[in-house]
């Protein structure tokens, strides 16, 4: 029997079908078949990351790809008990503490389909949509009205 989990770099992407192939450089640097990756969440690797393969009993063609370990350069950003953090390649990231039940989100824009919440903050605010706002506390407000007079 064969290693069931090795570690390997990416050798090529598949970014319709969610898969990639690897090489193993211990080995003979040839690239494998395309694996899937064991995920519920779309966020593929870049070429040459080291990631951890997961191969099925008695196959070197058969597995999936489990995803980039944590390792000495690649640590946890904002670890935590209870602490959901998610990095994305551009800095932008989702924090969710779960003690708190407080989300973070930081990214250039964002984009909200619905929310419920009873508190809003943010540097800049866009509603491009009908908005119920029940209380509103402006610091340091800079009002842009776009459909009214100059004249005003």
């Amino acid at each position: 029997m064969g290693d069931i989990v090795r570690l390997a770099k990416i050798s090529a992407i598949n970014y319709e079908k969610g898969t990639a192939s690897v090489i193993y450089t211990d080995r003979n640097n040839e690239p494998s078949p395309d694996f899937p990756f064991f995920s519920y969440a779309y966020e593929m690797p870049k070429a040459n990351d080291t990631v951890v393969v997961l191969l099925l009993q008695n196959s070197n063609t058969k597995g999936f790809i489990l995803g980039i370990p944590w390792n000495a350069s690649n640590r946890p950003k904002q670890p935590g008990k209870e602490i959901f953090h998610k990095q994305f390649s551009d800095g932008t990231y989702i924090r969710y503490d779960a003690r708190k039940k407080e989300m973070e989100i930081t990214a250039e824009k964002i984009i909200l389909k619905s929310i419920k919440a009873t508190n809003l903050s943010a540097n800049s605010l866009t509603i491009t949509d009908t908005a119920k706002i029940r209380s509103l506390q402006l610091v340091n407000p800079i009002v842009y009205i776009p459909d009214l007079p100059e004249e005003v």
